[in-house]
Parts: structure tokens; C-alpha cells; sequence
């Protein structure tokens, strides 16, 4: 007899859960309730990838000779070390008459449970994959069970773009939850909107690892979730609150295109082939919108070595005034209806932004990579391991003191010099301590700068916390727990949607510091996470030119990242 959670297929040890378990079974016959899956790509999680390249030394070889040996031993791919696995694409191969993910023969499908509970079988040694990039292309088989999930791929995208976005889809899914609900605890209606007074703070939300997949995805569910929640203020009659995504059970913001609002995400308005279907069982319960308190997450990014305080590099993003702010960095512009900021016009006319974005990235590279795609409104160059340093970046940018100004008409390079954005960045960190010799903070050394923006952080971050109020944490490298939780202001919220994160890090960190923060563990599912995040990439060129460009620049030909 077959469980719906898959406990017959545990070998070792018994008594626990597929996840949990040492080994799995993934014997080829499936029961009646089962699903077995013909398997084209694996997608390694980046945190799993990231720890087999580096005790490899980036071996390609090397990497592929482990994941063998960990499919082969453990009948799933589990990295033993991170704790974590991917997710796959390929084609149903045989459905069991009582499954109930309504999955057809020939169906081809993306699994959106991780690879650490699903039975695998490489019947191919790997052979296509060299070894160097987070998709794997293989043959093999996979089982789902009862209570698993998987989407139905749409027609109208690549298979390896869309394996690329449902990797992530938890993250935007989850974000845009957390800013609604906390931009509905700010107000319940226009008139009692404190976005309606010009000059106020609008809500800000920090993104380390911006310029990564979830990271990006991220921003852009930030900014629709604003321009979503304005046009639900400015539609609904004075002193009425419209919760989160209306009726829309997964909390998620409408969706909204260049020709109007067209409803709640689930009903978008797509044609059929190029819906994508998630198949899963009726939820025991759905998490609808009641919590309203304010998030922050905290994304990580490795060492700048060239800047161990993290506070250079700063590119400011200007916003094009009226009811909808235009958001643009570098190059690239968000027009409305691409997920700009979303504003209110309130009192004299003025807007005034409900969100505020940084993207934190760990390099130049990354900076001038997301600065061409209008996503976020500041981005800040930082080592998000290095918890003041970050902290007195953030404190700058959301002050909007410490930042380059860019054009976005030109060609995406900064308009003024590396070093000049260092001095910015420094006398920004001064002046949100209050350190009256911010003005002179130019004018020194670089590494007196440094030192001077580190100690006015570590002053500036009291008992009212960092800067973001929404800190959300999408890198795959370890010790950015302090950082996120320094970064993000008394009663905020920080999302962790990263496989190299250490909860008791975070748990014991956030206790030693008195930071009254919710943390959540960003577990990649929300319902209607995977339609949503397609629907971003869709109606998003920031966001769907970055996913391009990452597929074309990182993998070999005929493979994609």
C-alpha cells in the first residue's frame, strides 16, 4: 500500500519522512497514486552547486562524479553537506489511476518539490553535463507522489527559461505576500494612507543577491505588489480596505497589464497554451492575507575584496514623477506596467512612492548586470557577510544620500567615477548616523572613510534597527544571518530564501541584538507561486532580459544555467 507522502518509499532510516531519509526507493513501478516522470534536466540548487564546485576546485568532471555517487547512494539528490537538492523537468511517463495531480502521459512537467525528497534514478552516467552549470541535462526517472507538486510547462516559453524561473518561483510568490500585507498595516484606505502626505517614508525593501534568480524575481513581486496595492487603494471607495489579491486566496497582487487590471493572478488573462497548470491536491488550508506586519529580508552576496566595509558603488535611480512612478537604472526603465515602485498621488498632487528597493550585489559585474533592467531604484555594491558595513550602505541608500546618479537614457554606465560614488557612499553613511562631518567625509582617505562610515553604522543601528523594513536573503553562500537582521528596522520582517542559511545563526543572532524582527523561512511554496512568477517574467522585460542574458552567458552551448 502506497503512502501520499511517499513513507514507503523510505529505506533508511524507518519511521522518518522522504526529506529526512538517508535513502529512498525509486523503483520504476509506481502504485496507484503515484506518478513517474521521464527525466530531461535537473536544476541543482545554487547553494548545493556552489559547495560542490568549490571542494572541487570548479573540477567539472569532478562535480558531476559527486552528484553520481549521491543519486547512486541515496536515491535522491540530496547534497549531504547543504542539506539541499533542485528541482527537474521532464515528461509524465505513467500516471496511477488515483493520483490526484491530475497529470496526463505525455504531459511535460516541472516538479516544484525539491530533489532531497524525490525519488531519482541517472540511468545516463550524466554523460551531456560537463559539470559547470546548475542544469543537468540527463536521463532517468523520477516518482511524485500523492501529495507532491508539479506544473504543467507552458508552450509559449523554453523549457530551460521556464526550469530557470519555477527553481524560484517560492521567492517572488512570498515577497509580494509580505509587502502587501505590510503596506496594508500601514493603511486601510487613501485617505488614512501615509503615503498620501508628500515626503513620506515609503516602505523599503532590501534584496541582497538582487542580481541572482530569486533575487531578481524579488524586486520585481516588490514593485507589483505596490503598483497592484496603489491601484487597489485608488480603485476602492474612501475609508474601504480591499485585502490582499481580493478574493484571491494566495495573497498574491492582481494582475495588472499595460491595457488594465485583469483580476486576481490566478485568473490572468493568458491564452491557454501559454498558462502554465500547477497540478497539486486541494490544500488541506490556505495562508490568506491576515498577518499584516511589516517584512524585511536580507540577501547575501561573497566579499568584495577590493572594499571589505561594503559601502562603494552605489548607483542611485531616478523616478519620473505622476500616479505610477517610472522606474529607471542604468539602462533599463519600468514603464507601469512593468512593476515600477507604485504610488499614491496624495496632498498638492505629489506621488508618493509606497516602495522603495536596493539591490545588493557583490560586485560591479553584478551592479552594471542589474542596473540595465530598471529593477531596482538604488543598488548598492556590499559584502552582505559583513553585517555594519552593510548596515551603513543601507542606511545610505534608503536616504537616498549615498548613490551615483545614473541616466537612464545612456548607456548604462555610471556618470561619474568609481571613486566619487565612494565618497558618496561614505558621507551618506555619516549623515544617516547624524555625524555632523559627513560633508567632509569626501575629502579623506579611502580607507578613513571606510572606517569612519563603519563606526557611524554601528551608532546609527539602536534599538530602531536597520534601514529595510523588508530584508529578503537569495544568495548561496553562509554568514549573512547578522547581516540581514542588522539591516532591518524594529518590527520588520526578513525572509530567508537561501539554502545556506544557519537558522540558529539567525535565531541567536537576532536575540543578541535585541532585534524585534519576524524572520521567515521562505519554504517555496505559496499557492499560485509558479503562475505568478511566470507572470513577472512575462509582463517584465527587467526581469525576462536578465534571465535571458544569465541562460546565454553562463552556460555552454545547448546548456543553460
Amino acid at each position: 500500500m502506497t503512502s501520499p507522502i511517499g513513507l514507503h518509499r523510505v529505506l533508511a532510516p524507518a519511521g522518518v519522512l522522504p526529506q529526512a531519509a538517508d535513502r529512498l526507493d525509486p523503483d520504476p513501478v509506481i502504485g496507484a497514486d503515484e506518478v513517474r516522470i521521464r527525466v530531461e534536466r535537473l536544476n541543482l540548487d545554487a547553494a548545493s552547486f556552489h559547495q560542490l564546485r568549490s571542494e572541487h576546485g570548479g573540477d567539472g568532471g569532478k562535480v558531476r562524479a559527486a552528484v553520481l555517487d549521491i543519486v547512486r547512494s541515496r536515491g535522491k539528490m540530496h547534497n549531504p553537506v547543504t542539506g539541499s537538492g533542485g528541482m527537474l523537468i521532464g515528461t509524465v511517463d505513467a500516471a496511477g489511476p488515483a493520483s490526484p495531480l491530475g497529470l496526463r502521459p505525455g504531459d511535460r512537467v516541472a516538479t516544484l518539490v525539491s530533489l532531497t525528497l524525490t525519488p531519482l534514478h541517472i540511468a545516463d552516467d550524466l554523460t551531456r553535463w560537463d559539470g559547470l552549470s546548475e542544469q543537468v541535462p540527463c536521463d532517468g526517472h523520477a516518482i511524485l507522489f500523492a501529495r507532491s507538486i508539479a506544473a504543467v510547462l507552458p508552450d509559449d516559453l523554453d523549457p530551460q527559461l521556464s526550469l530557470a524561473v519555477l527553481d524560484v518561483c517560492g521567492a517572488p510568490a512570498l515577497v509580494a505576500r509580505v509587502v502587501t500585507q505590510a503596506l496594508h498595516a500601514r493603511t486601510g484606505s487613501p485617505a488614512a494612507s501615509p503615503a498620501a502626505s508628500p515626503g513620506a517614508r515609503p516602505l523599503t525593501v532590501a534584496v541582497l543577491g538582487a542580481a541572482g534568480k530569486s533575487g531578481s524575481l524579488s524586486l520585481a513581486a516588490a514593485h507589483d505588489a505596490a503598483r497592484t496595492f496603489t491601484h487597489n487603494l485608488t480603485a476602492a471607495p474612501a475609508n474601504t480596505t480591499r485585502h490582499a489579491g481580493g478574493a484571491d486566496p494566495t495573497g498574491l497582487p492582481d494582475a495588472t497589464s499595460a491595457a488594465g487590471t485583469t483580476g486576481p493572478a490566478d485568473a490572468i488573462a493568458v491564452p491557454r497554451s501559454a498558462a502554465t497548470t500547477t497540478r497539486l491536491p486541494a490544500p488541506a488550508g490556505t495562508t490568506g492575507p491576515g498577518d499584516a506586519a511589516p517584512a524585511n529580508a536580507g540577501v547575501a552576496a561573497p566579499e568584495s575584496p577590493a572594499d571589505p566595509v561594503g559601502i562603494i558603488g552605489t548607483t542611485a535611480v531616478a523616478a519620473t514623477p505622476g500616479a505610477v512612478d517610472v522606474v529607471a537604472s542604468g539602462t533599463g526603465a519600468h514603464s507601469p506596467a512593468e512593476g515600477g515602485g507604485g504610488s499614491y498621488t496624495g496632498g498638492g498632487g505629489q506621488p508618493a512612492a509606497l516602495v522603495r528597493t536596493v539591490g545588493v550585489v557583490r560586485d560591479a559585474a553584478e551592479r552594471d548586470r542589474l542596473a540595465g533592467t530598471g529593477l531596482a531604484d538604488a543598488i548598492v555594491i556590499a559584502d552582505a557577510r559583513d553585517a555594519v558595513g552593510l548596515a551603513a550602505a543601507l542606511d545610505g541608500a534608503f536616504n537616498g544620500t549615498n548613490a551615483t546618479t545614473t541616466n537612464a537614457a545612456g548607456a548604462g554606465a555610471a556618470s561619474r567615477t568609481r571613486a566619487d560614488s565612494r565618497a558618496d557612499a561614505t558621507a551618506a553613511g555619516l549623515a544617516a548616523a547624524g555625524d555632523g562631518t559627513a560633508a567632509a567625509a569626501g575629502t579623506g582617505t579611502s580607507a578613513d572613510s571606510r572606517a569612519d562610515a563603519t563606526a557611524a553604522a554601528a551608532a546609527g543601528t539602536g534599538a530602531g534597527g536597520g534601514a529595510a523594513d523588508v530584508t529578503v536573503v537569495c544568495v548561496d553562500v553562509p554568514g549573512c544571518e547578522h547581516a540581514a537582521v542588522l539591516a532591518t528596522s524594529a518590527g520588520g520582517t526578513v525572509v530567508f530564501f537561501s539554502m545556506a542559511t544557519s537558522f540558529p545563526a539567525a535565531a541567536l543572532g537576532a536575540e543578541g541584538l535585541a532585534a524585534d524582527v519576524t524572520m521567515l523561512i521562505g519554504n517555496g511554496y505559496v499557492p499560485g507561486h509558479a503562475d505568478y512568477a511566470l507572470r513577472l517574467l512575462r509582463s517584465d522585460s527587467g526581469v525576462r532580459n536578465l534571465f535571458q542574458a544569465r541562460l546565454r552567458a553562463e552556460a555552454p552551448p545547448g546548456l543553460a544555467d
